[in-house]
């Protein structure tokens, strides 16, 4: 069974108004639209049955794409907890 990280989004928006006189240009209403969507999927491994039972094999390359983004943040947010134990803030 595969194991990703997965995530999407999507926006959508709409608008209109009347051209202001003191510009160049043919005068009307303006209008407009639109929309859209995307999405990622990371593979970080699988779970692959055997004979020991159900073991996780990690995607290492993929693992290690993900585990940065982590320990950056977990380092960061270390160094501000104890530069305010320390009477200081770091930036």
């Amino acid at each position: 069974m595969p194991v990703a990280l997965v995530g999407f989004g999507f926006g959508g928006g709409e608008g209109s108004g009347d051209v202001p006189d003191d510009l160049d240009g043919p005068m009307g209403r303006g209008e407009g639209s639109g929309g859209g969507g995307g999405g990622y999927a990371i593979p970080i491994g699988a779970y692959v049955g055997g004979p020991g039972g159900l073991q996780f094999r990690p995607n290492l390359i993929a693992v290690l794409v993900v585990a940065v983004p982590v320990v950056t943040a977990t380092g960061l947010a270390l160094a501000q907890i104890i530069g305010a134990f320390r009477g200081r803030t770091t930036t």
